[in-house]
C-alpha cells in the first residue's frame, strides 16, 4: 500500500485531491514540531528529545509507555493518547508484553466482567426468584455521566451552539446513593461550584463508606460499612494490569462495631421503600442477599462472563481461603491488549478494522482534531488556554468562535471548552493566559496528575500512607 502521497481521483466525474493519512500527518509533525519549537514549549533539551526519539525507535517491541489514571483525567487526555498510540504505531511498540501502551481511565474493572448486566439489569417486573433459574434482562435505566452532574446537570449551550448533543443531554439530578467512591463528589472537579451551587438542588445524598471521606463531609446520610477485613459477603474483582480473577472470601472475623455490608445497605433502603410502596418486588430484588446467599448473583455474573465461564463461585472462595488463585481465560499470559492484532493480524474493533489515525466525523473536522493534533490545557497553561498548535495546513480548518456567535476575545469557561483557535508555537509561546494577562503577580501554574487512589478512597487516612503513596511526599526531606 502506498503510505505517504498526493493523488487526484475522479469521484462523480470531477477531480478531486487526495492525500494517504500519514502524509497528512506527517506534514503536520514535519512543519509545526522541528526541534527548535518543541524544546521551546516542553522546556526539554534538544540533545534529550532526540536521544529519546532514537532511543524508542530502536527498540521496537521493547518500549513501554504507562499512562495511569490521573493523565486521563485531562482535558484532552483522548489526544494525549492518540499522540502516544501514534507514535507506538510507528516504532512498532503495540501488540506485545514489552512494546505497549497501559493506560487505563474509568471502570476498568467491569469490562472483565461483561455478565454483569444480568445482576444490575434484570427485568424487575420479571424477577427470577429460582437460583438456577433465567434472568431475563430489561434495562429500565440510562446510564449517565457524573460530569454531567458535575456540571449543574446543565448541557453545554455555548453562543449559538449545544454542544452536548442529543445523545448525552443530561437529567436534573434529585438524589445520590453510592458507596465507597469518594470520585463522585469528595474528589470531583471544581469543588467550590459543585458544594455552592450543585448540591443545595439535590434532595437528598447517601454515602456507604467505613473512612471518613469529603463525599461524607457533605452527605445527608453515611451509613457504616463493614472494613475488607470484616466482609460478610463474598466478592471478586480484576485488574488490566494482570491476569487474574481474584475473589475476596468471606471474613471469619466478627464485626468491630453494628456495621454493615455496601450490598445490605441497598437493599435495605430498597426494602423501606417496598413498605412504603406496598411493593414485594423492592424486597424480591435483593431476596438473595436477605438470604445471605450473595453468591447466586455472583454465579449469574460469572456464567454470563466471556472470561469467567465455567468457574463455581464458592470453589472459588474456597481456593481463595487457601492461597489457590484463579486466572481470567483471556488470550494472553499476562495479559497484552492489542496481541491478537500485532502477531495474528485480526482486525480492531472499529469501523476499519485498522489502527485509526484521522477521524472523518463532522465533529472532529469541526474542532480541528481530525488530525492527532496538540492543544494546550485548558486552563494550567502559561499561554492561550486550549489553543490548537499547528502551523497552516490543509486539513485542519477549525470552526473558529465567531461561527458560534463567540467573541474572539471571550475566553470564559464554558467558552475556553468549544473554542477552536489554532496558533503556531512561536505565536503561542508569545500568547498569555488571560490571568496572566492581568500582570497581577499570577505567574505560577498547577498541573498535576491526581494519584487518584489516594483520594478515590480509603489509602490516605493512615498517616504513613498519606505520606509515602503521594508524590510529594518523603519523611527523609529536611526543607
Amino acid at each position: 500500500p502506498e503510505l505517504d502521497g498526493e493523488y487526484e481521483i475522479e469521484l462523480d466525474g470531477k477531480k478531486v485531491e487526495v492525500r494517504t493519512v500519514f502524509s497528512l500527518t506527517r506534514q503536520y509533525l514535519n512543519d509545526t514540531f522541528d526541534l527548535e519549537s518543541v524544546s521551546k514549549l516542553t522546556w526539554a533539551p534538544k540533545e534529550a528529545i532526540v536521544s529519546l526519539a532514537h532511543q524508542v525507535a530502536e527498540n521496537a517491541g521493547k518500549t513501554l509507555i504507562a499512562c495511569g489514571m490521573g493523565t486521563n483525567q485531562f482535558f484532552n487526555g483522548d489526544l494525549k493518547d492518540r499522540g502516544i498510540l501514534l507514535l507506538c504505531a510507528l516504532t512498532k511498540n503495540i501488540g506485545t508484553h514489552s512494546g505497549n501502551v497501559g493506560s487505563y481511565a474509568g471502570n476498568y474493572r467491569a469490562a472483565y466482567f461483561d455478565g454483569m448486566g444480568l445482576y444490575f439489569a434484570e427485568d424487575p417486573f420479571n424477577i427470577q426468584l429460582d437460583k438456577k433459574g433465567k434472568v431475563k434482562v430489561k434495562k429500565y435505566f440510562k446510564f449517565e455521566s457524573a460530569h454531567y452532574y458535575n456540571h449543574r446537570d446543565k448541557p453545554l449551550r455555548v453562543g449559538n451552539k449545544n454542544f452536548t448533543g442529543k445523545t448525552h443531554m443530561p437529567t436534573p439530578t434529585k438524589s445520590l446513593t453510592f458507596c465507597n467512591a469518594n470520585s463522585i463528589l469528595g474528589n470531583l472537579k471544581g469543588h467550590y461550584e459543585a458544594v455552592i451551587n450543585t448540591l443545595p438542588n439535590i434532595e437528598y445524598i447517601s454515602v456507604a463508606d467505613w473512612w471518613w471521606s469529603t463525599s461524607c463531609e457533605y452527605a445527608d446520610i453515611v451509613w457504616g460499612v463493614d472494613s475488607w477485613a470484616e466482609f460478610q459477603f463474598p466478592d471478586a474483582t480484576a485488574s488490566v494490569t494482570n491476569p487474574f480473577l481474584q475473589m475476596f472470601p468471606r471474613s471469619g472475623m466478627k464485626r468491630i462495631h453494628d456495621t454493615r455490608s455496601d450490598i445490605e445497605v441497598h437493599a435495605g433502603i430498597s426494602k423501606a421503600l417496598g413498605k412504603l410502596l406496598g411493593d414485594k418486588r423492592f424486597e424480591d430484588y435483593w431476596k438473595f442477599v436477605d438470604q445471605g446467599r450473595v453468591d447466586v448473583y455472583l454465579q449469574r455474573i460469572m456464567d454470563a462472563t466471556s472470561m469467567a465461564k465455567g468457574y463455581d463461585v464458592n470453589k472459588l472462595e474456597e481456593d481463595a481461603k487457601n492461597g489457590i488463585p484463579a486466572l481470567l481465560m483471556s488470550r494472553t499470559y499476562p495479559k497484552i491488549i492489542g496481541w491478537e492484532q500485532a502477531v495474528e493480524s485480526k482486525q480492531w474493533y472499529n469501523k476499519t478494522g485498522r489502527m485509526e489515525f484521522y477521524r472523518d466525523e463532522d465533529e472532529f473536522i469541526e474542532y480541528g482534531e481530525n488530525l492527532p493534533v496538540h492543544r494546550e490545557a485548558i486552563d494550567a497553561t502559561f499561554y492561550e488556554p486550549n489553543a490548537i498548535v499547528a502551523k497552516p495546513h490543509p486539513a485542519i480548518r477549525p470552526f473558529g468562535p465567531e461561527k458560534y456567535g463567540i467573541a474572539i476575545d471571550d475566553r470564559s469557561g464554558e467558552t475556553r471548552q468549544v473554542r477552536n483557535v489554532v496558533f503556531s508555537p512561536a505565536k503561542l509561546l508569545k500568547s498569555k493566559h488571560p490571568l496572566r494577562e492581568l500582570n497581577e503577580g499570577y505567574e505560577y501554574i498547577y498541573l498535576t496528575p491526581k494519584y487518584r487512589h489516594g483520594s478515590h478512597t480509603m489509602p490516605v487516612d493512615t498517616d504513613i500512607i498519606a505520606v509515602w503513596f503521594g508524590p510529594f511526599g518523603d519523611v527523609h526531606r529536611r526543607d
